[in-house]
């Protein structure tokens, strides 16, 4: 089984792919009677087009596919995908504009902390704008762990950009991550989506490389006890414990 690593674009097929064998797919697909079998080949067909950098095309054959779920999960990828790239290439306000298209909440933070990485020095008032208007997005709708760990982990890049608006934002993060009943692990189950019984290609989700805890051990050293106090504020003994710990790390390591 091929699985797929969204932070390479060369992983995406098991061969090379031609113009001739993404239509072939395409036209199978349109011809297949077979619902599952159909989606299969459209979101191959779309994953293959976006191999290529066809992106606009990519995402217009993967709409074609009716499995929500995993046409959610093929755009996100190709989203992803071409918002690295375009970061890669210094097109910031395009990679802004894809950024605004990933639904996912860790994979959206995950390419914002990117974002962030090039843009604050090369663009800080767009840097900023990405910042926020992705904690406002995150901030809708409270519950799910993925939402509380992207929201702590965009806090966390904060700490880099603009430290003094972290601490403010990092508290936020807490509360809202006290709110998450099943937030019990700092990362996400990793799982396969299958594009359908006859694919040879699995795309792993829940492969976010997201840490807060760096965030914590920043703000540590702006003022020790003013990040002692916001992670106090976690619920989780886990949580609380791991935070205090990457605080306290830095003075522990100069000792």
């Amino acid at each position: 089984m091929k699985k797929l690593k969204c932070s390479d674009s060369k992983q995406l097929l098991p061969r090379e792919p031609t113009a001739d064998t993404i239509e072939e797919k395409i036209t199978r697909a349109s011809e297949a009677k077979n619902e599952e079998d159909r989606d299969g080949l459209y979101l191959e067909a779309a994953l293959m087009l976006a191999k290529e950098g066809k992106y606009v095309r990519a995402r217009e054959v993967a709409g074609r596919a009716d499995n929500l779920d995993k046409r959610a999960v093929v755009l996100t990828y190709i989203n992803r995908q071409e918002a690295e790239e375009l970061i890669k290439q210094g097109e910031l306000l395009r990679a802004s504009r894809v950024i605004e298209r990933i639904e996912d909440p860790e994979i959206r933070v995950e390419a914002v902390v990117s974002f962030a990485k090039t843009g604050r020095k090369k663009e800080p008032d767009l840097t900023r704008t990405v910042l926020e208007d992705t904690r406002k997005t995150l901030e809708k709708d409270a519950g799910s762990a993925a939402q509380s760990r992207a929201y702590l982990w965009l806090a966390s890049s904060y700490a880099v950009f603009d430290p003094v608006l972290s601490f403010e934002l990092m508290n936020s993060a807490v509360k809202f991550a006290n709110k998450t009943k099943d937030f019990t692990a700092l990362s996400s189950e990793m799982r396969l989506v299958h594009l359908s019984r006859k694919s040879d290609i699995a795309i792993p989700i829940g492969t976010s490389k997201g840490d807060f805890l760096p965030g914590f051990k920043l703000l540590g050293r702006r003022d020790f006890w003013q990040a002692v106090s916001i992670a106090e504020q976690f619920e989780s003994q886990l949580l609380r414990g791991l935070s205090i710990v990457a605080i306290a790390e830095p003075i522990l390591t100069d000792k």
